[in-house]
């Protein structure tokens, strides 16, 4: 979970996810049930079963330029 967390909070490129929509208008997971699930944990505040908060953290906003 660390490095997917701090990959996402530092703005680096992550895998995508592949979902299928099926016909009871649910959705499927095919890649990236284990992101998905990390993404959960930690908007819980829970990691390998103990709860945390994050302290002392900004958040960086970037911008994309567009070509010119």
């Amino acid at each position: 979970m660390d490095r997917f967390v701090e990959s996402l909070l530092l703005g680096f490129p992550i895998p995508g996810l592949f979902l299928v929509r099926q016909q009871d208008k649910r959705y499927l997971v095919l890649d990236g049930q284990q992101r998905l699930k990390t993404l959960q944990a930690f908007h819980k505040g829970v990691h390998q079963g103990k709860v945390f908060s994050l302290a002392n953290v900004m958040l960086l906003v970037s911008r994309r330029l567009s070509p010119r």
